[in-house]
This record gives C-alpha cells, structure tokens and sequence, in this order.
C-alpha cells in the first residue's frame, strides 16, 4: 500500500506501561505509517520503558496521572471502592478536559486507540469529528454482571468509525454490531538472519516477575527441571533477583527492546499466562521455529493447535513438570517446522497492510 504523499495527521495514543505486545505492534504500524510519508504523531498517557521502542520517533507524554477499568473479571473490596472513584474522575477529567486538550493541540484527521480502555479518549475524537480507530488488544472479560463489558461495547458502537479485534475470541467477548475487522498481531521477520541458530537455551520466558504472565510457574520449573537452562527476560525486583541467583540454570536478562535474539536461542517458549490475552510471545517463537508451550487459557487454541504446532497446558497441575518432561521428549523438529508454517499463513508481515488500509481508508 503506497501512501506517499498521503496528507492526513495520524494520532496513535498508548497509555500502558513496560515493554510489552501493545507498544510493540504500535511501534511496528507508526513507523510503516512513517516510511510511507504520513504524519503520524505518538502520545504516550504514562512515561515508561515502552518509550525505548520509539526511538527515532517523536512523541510526547500526557504525564497525567489517570487510571483504567480493569478488562479482567474481579470483585472489588470494599476498601477498594475509592480506587474506583478515581478511576470514574479519571475517565471523565481525561474526557472533558486532558484528550480535548491534546486533540486540539496536535489537531489529527485520524485518532488511532492502542487499547479498549481508552474510551475516554474515543468519545472525545468523536465530539472533535476525528475518524477514530480502536485497536481492541484485551481480552474484555464479561464480567460478573457485564454492566462494564456492555458499557464498553456501547461506547465502541456509537464512537468508533472502525475497530480492529486481534482475534475471533476478542471479538467474541464483545460482539459488536458495527464496522468492524479481525486482523491477529504480526511479526516482521525481513531483517532477522536466516543462517543457523545456536538454541543455547531449553526455555525462554518473557515475562518477568508478573503474576499474571505467570511467574510463580516457571520458578517451580526452574526448580523442577535444573538439568534444563532456561533465558528469563523482563524486570524482576530485588528479591525475585536474589532467588533466582541460587539456580546455575537461570541466565536472567532483564528488559530487552527486542527479545526475538533470544526466542531464536531457545527451544521452548514458556506461556504460562494466568488471564487471556493474545499472546503476542506465542507468535514471535513460531516465527523463529521456537515451539511455544502454552496456558490452556480461553481462545488459546485459535493460535495453538495443541501437540502440532505447540502445547497448551495446565500449568496450575501437580503434575506440570512431568507433562514439559513428556514434551520435551518429543519430536521437536516435526513441532518447530509447523509452528513457523503457521506464522507463515496467520502472522505474518501480510497483517500489517491490513491494518494500514483500516487506518488510511475512507
């Protein structure tokens, strides 16, 4: 798709912190967008280590600090109530006051939302007669009583020109009734080296000392499996640090801006996610014939078929570190090669020009 020339002011708004799948394909759509001649321009709502992705790319920070419903189910303590307060005036100083502000300062033709919390952000483009993209990345749980998940199904409706779903159980959790398209994350694997790799590593893990990217599961393997060695990457605080430095077979790397290098000297990827989500990690190893091992979370056969092209299992099992024993013993080859076949035909740089022609289109 050749834009060059094209006139038009694109707004892409991120407001999540850390280094992780949302900025990343960001980072990939601004700078295409960037190299086709548009005028794009970054707005980050929160500084943090996503910005080490943007370099070369000029962007601002909001610094205001707001607060997001939570796209995952829970109940709330009651000494949590004024958590949510803050997050109801925080929705609407952003809507009446912080996004009228910056839209009238950067005055974009085409507002692109990194994420569905940002529907403070999607209503106020909207009242400023802005073509509105969102970018739905969650998982938008129903809910125990889906008041939330019908409200911002609602919001979408009346204010976004398109939405894009990274998968049919994204769309599925929302089902909305307007324009629409389900284009998945893609990796961008033209400038990687192709020669032989050395998988120096039995296992990699991206997800740093998180719960939710489930932590607490790669150190029982850790402990389990201390013949194997496994790559840790992301931030881990001090005590995480001082209890991983007892294992000989824990090389731990911290925040890396790009974690293809060490996916492609791995054999395994660890998944072991507590909450769906895409797993934007899942998709990077099958492009680097890595073969992803998998929670067996809600939507994750979508990208796995369990035992063809990866595994998907319970990690909360008594009996995990037998089942990643069993799979190991497999054969890894026949796995990796239709692993990177899937990337080939699902996610692949051919998204991208999909997601482009969303933006740039009437």
């Amino acid at each position: 798709m050749d834009n060059t020339g094209f006139s038009k002011r694109v707004l892409m708004i991120h407001h999540g912190v850390g280094i992780g799948g949302a900025p990343k394909s960001m980072s990939y759509i601004a700078r295409r967008l960037i190299r086709n001649g548009v005028d794009v321009k970054i707005l980050f709502l929160k500084r943090s280590d996503a910005l080490k992705l943007y370099e070369g790319i000029p962007y601002e920070v909001v610094g205001f600090p707001t607060r997001y419903f939570s796209h995952t189910s829970r109940w709330y303590r009651i000494y949590e109530f004024p958590i949510i307060a803050l997050q109801f005036i925080s929705w609407f100083l952003t809507l009446f006051f912080i996004a009228p502000y910056w839209l009238y300062r950067i005055k974009p033709n085409v507002v692109y939302m990194n994420s569905s919390v940002l529907t403070d952000w999607l209503i106020a483009a909207k009242w400023f007669n802005k073509k509105t993209i969102m970018h739905v990345r969650e998982s938008i749980s129903h809910g125990h009583f889906g008041i939330r998940n019908k409200l911002i199904k609602s919001l979408i409706e009346k204010a976004a020109d398109r939405t894009i779903f990274l998968s049919e159980h994204n769309y599925n959790q929302l089902n909305i009734n307007s324009k629409f398209e389900i284009i998945p994350n893609y990796v961008d694997m033209s400038n990687e080296n192709e020669n032989s790799i050395d998988r120096k590593y039995d296992f990699v893990y991206l997800g740093g000392r998180s719960e939710i990217k489930g932590f607490r599961y790669v150190l029982n393997l850790i402990k389990s499996l201390n013949n194997k060695t496994f790559c840790l990457l992301g931030y881990y605080d001090e005590d995480s640090l001082r209890e991983l430095s007892r294992f000989d077979n824990v090389y731990v790397l911290g925040i890396q801006n790009e974690a293809l290098t060490f996916i492609k000297q791995s054999k395994y990827l660890l998944y072991p996610a507590t909450t769906p989500h895409f797993p934007r990690p899942v998709i990077e190893a099958m492009a680097c014939k890595t073969v992803p091992i998998a929670s067996n979370l809600e939507g994750i056969d979508e990208i796995i078929t369990d035992t063809i092209d990866g595994y998907t299992v319970d990690f909360d099992s008594d009996e995990i570190s037998l089942k990643i024993k069993k799979i190991i013993d497999l054969n890894y080859f026949d796995v990796s090669n239709s692993a990177y076949e899937k990337y080939v035909k699902n996610y692949s740089i051919k998204n991208e020009e999909r997601i482009l022609q969303v933006i740039l289109g009437d």
